[in-house]
């Protein structure tokens, strides 16, 4: 009975490992193809093995897939808003060519029907007529229209648009960090993904090395995650929705970890501060590494002594990070937020204390965020809180054990509905937030990929809706329903951020 189940994965996977092949070889071939041009003229014969080899390989291509389209960024290049991987034969001239054509104020290369050696002669002629955009200009949105025209409509190659995150939406040049959505969203989940790898490896030392030096890389990591928060928080956002499997705790620190970076960024908290926040949340939870994986993992109710182990945590986290070393500005940080991070606005949580205590505004962020993620995260005792719910618990939670300016800064940053929420459209539509809303004042209204169609049938990785688009009456073309469980509708998340 397990091979009709087993089947259609393993056809997948040779489909996708093909796809990866002849991705591969065609990037390669158009690579190698530039670089000759650099050398020779279109028209020289010594043109012709290049010009060959590269229509051959576009064919096969695209006799696989149909319409091909290829983007990115020097080292990360999408085909079909699927990853390459690039061996390291490639990776060089590969880059070469991405940044070749970023130089022409284009995105990327477009195959919408099969080529021979005079459809890429033309391509190379129409390229080499662009001009090339000087460093720290601004593109030229309507480059690639230049060239399509130029190519003309019959051409089986075209060229895409540089895609931009910005004020001019999706796809089209603009501010913004200047780098592909494709790029960023790999970059933010190679990032999320090295911080879980690193939190488990710190979670399984010895407890005497609990409190000592960073495993080796992390530090580096939560550098590049304070990076990705100034350059672009919104994958840094979408990943927190990313609620995959894998052990509670690391992914749990991560999690309030890129929240807090994200909600500290909105803050105006400087990078030097937001790098005490990101040491001081890998810290606030060292000492839970101490509770037995049982009591830790325990569906039911604790027992007194259980919940008292649960209690102490902020406490051994604390001793943990005063065995780091010279007490430094960062260490004390750590220090409190590992003690504090329990204890509520109003005083109540643990560890009790002989008195008031002020919470520092490092901890009220995490506070906040750590919160959020529990509640969305499902676990062996408690099922996950759509992130709309979510938000307005912490609503009524906010004065009592949160700090309600905080908690009303972290739903402005998320908007109505949260990146990674799967929503139901007024189309029938289901959809996943992709991007939140650029105008605070439409908070309803983000990007969104739609995923399967008012009849049920699935799009796998669909288009990009804004929400705020209107029809030719005013009204708005889509809405906002509601949201719903992903899983009831066997929608992958992670499919639908990254490719």
């Amino acid at each position: 009975m397990s091979q009709p189940a087993t089947q259609p994965s393993t056809n997948a996977r040779r489909a996708n490992q093909r796809l990866q092949e002849l991705g591969q070889r065609f990037t390669y071939r158009v690579a190698v193809l530039l670089r000759t041009a650099q050398i020779h003229s279109p028209e020289n014969r010594a043109m012709d093995f290049s010009l060959r080899t590269a229509a051959q390989a576009a064919n096969a291509l695209f006799d696989m897939v149909g319409e091909v389209n290829l983007i990115g960024e020097e080292h990360i290049v999408h085909l079909n808003e699927q990853r390459l991987h690039l061996d390291k034969s490639a990776s060089a001239p590969v880059a070469d060519t991405m940044r070749a054509l970023r130089d022409w104020q284009l995105g990327g290369i477009q195959l919408t029907a099969t080529t021979d050696v005079e459809t890429w002669r033309r391509f190379i002629i129409v390229l080499q007529q662009q001009p090339v955009i000087e460093a720290g200009g601004t593109p030229d949105p309507d480059a690639h229209h230049r060239v399509n025209l130029a190519l003309g409509e019959r051409s089986g190659v075209r060229v895409l648009p540089i895609m931009r995150l910005g004020g001019a939406g999706i796809g089209g040049a603009g501010g913004g960090a200047g780098q592909s959505l494709l790029v960023q969203a790999s970059r933010a989940l190679s990032l999320y993904v090295r911080a879980i790898e690193l939190m488990i490896r710190l979670h399984g030392q010895d407890a005497d090395k609990l409190g000592g030096a960073f495993p080796a890389g992390l530090t580096k990591v939560l550098q590049a995650l304070v990076d990705q928060v100034f350059t672009e928080p919104r994958f840094v956002l979408a990943l927190v929705a990313w609620k995959q499997g894998g052990p509670y705790l690391p992914r749990h620190v991560v999690n309030t970890l890129l929240l807090g970076l994200a909600l500290g960024r909105r803050l105006g908290l400087n990078r030097s501060a937001l790098m005490d926040l990101a040491q001081a949340t890998v810290c606030a939870d060292l000492g839970m590494v101490l509770v037995p994986e049982a009591v830790r993992e325990k569906p039911g109710p604790l027992t007194a002594q259980e919940r008292a182990l649960i209690d102490r945590h902020p406490l051994d986290s604390a001793r943990l990070t005063l065995t780091a070393g010279r007490l430094s500005l960062t260490a004390r940080r750590r220090l409190r937020l590992a003690f504090e991070h329990h204890r509520k606005a109003d005083q109540s949580g643990a560890p009790k204390t002989l008195g008031p205590l002020d919470q520092h505004l490092l901890t009220r962020i995490f506070a906040v965020c750590e919160t959020f993620d529990a509640l969305t995260t499902t676990t062996p005792w408690r099922a996950g809180l759509l992130p709309d719910e979510a938000l307005a618990k912490l609503q009524e939670d906010a004065g009592r054990g949160l700090d309600p300016a905080l908690v009303g800064q972290l739903q402005r940053l998320l908007g109505r509905w949260p990146l990674g929420a799967t929503v139901l459209l007024s189309t029938g539509e289901l959809a996943v937030v992709y991007l939140s809303p650029t105008d605070e004042r439409a908070p309803d209204r983000p990007v969104v990929r739609v995923v399967a169609g008012p009849n049920g049938e699935t799009s796998g990785v669909g288009a990009l809706i804004d929400l705020t688009d209107r029809d030719a009456r005013g009204g708005y073309q889509r809405s906002v329903r509601r949201a719903v469980d992903p899983a009831a509708f066997g929608v992958e998340v992670q499919r639908a951020l990254f490719g």
